[in-house]
């Protein structure tokens, strides 16, 4: 009986061990990576588009990424929302990839100069959404050429901004800010020739 009794508490310390180890794991929080607002694919993302929270680890699939360095400064392959962790399938594997990749098939990147006030006061961010106005300098009118116009990236930020360091980007933005525009091949060239009739103007869409 001593032997029965012994074998039953021993069973139920092992038992009650693994229920508690298994406690452990369901619970155990960790800190992953998420976006704090919605990105688009193609969108080459910056330290302010992510930050750390903690998660459940027993709900969170295989392939969740832990690390924001492992996020920063590369490239989504699917659009993700705010709030929603990173998976690495969604990222590009390089750092270096081209910037022609980001293009649209059939579309073109057309590059255009404004200054603080034409562009938003340099609040412009890669997938961002536009309208492209045209202040006309004969007749002092402003017309509105294009709507709803993707922002493939900056001088100061994506891919088309060289990789220095902050203080450089923050001193060279004091300057003229280059925008580029996702455009179909027609809009570019419209874009263009009124570019040379007077300023080209940015109006900054929502997102909602």
């Amino acid at each position: 009986m001593a032997l029965s009794f012994t074998f039953l508490a021993t069973t139920r310390a092992a038992e009650k061990q693994r229920f508690e180890a298994q406690l452990a794991s369901a619970t155990r929080l960790v800190k992953v990576v998420v976006a704090t607002r919605d990105l688009p694919e193609g969108t080459l993302i910056e330290r302010g588009d992510i930050k750390s929270v903690r998660a459940v680890e027993a709900h969170l699939p295989d392939d969740i990424v832990f690390d924001i360095g492992d996020v920063a400064g590369k490239e989504l392959t699917a659009d993700v929302y705010v709030g929603e962790p990173f998976h690495a399938k969604r990222l590009s594997t390089e750092r270096t990839s081209r910037a022609a990749n980001i293009v649209s098939a059939g579309m073109v990147a057309l590059a255009v100069g404004v200054d603080d006030v034409s562009g938003v006061a340099r609040g412009i961010r890669p997938g961002d959404r536009v309208d492209v106005l045209i202040v006309e300098r004969e007749s002092e009118r402003v017309r509105r050429l294009l709507a709803n116009v993707r922002v493939l990236g900056t001088n100061i930020s994506g891919y088309f901004a060289p990789e220095v360091d902050e203080e450089a980007a923050l001193s060279r933005a004091r300057g003229l800010t280059v925008v580029v525009l996702e455009l179909t091949p027609s809009d570019a060239v419209r874009v263009a020739d009124s570019a040379e009739y007077g300023p080209v103007r940015l109006a900054l869409r929502g997102r909602r």
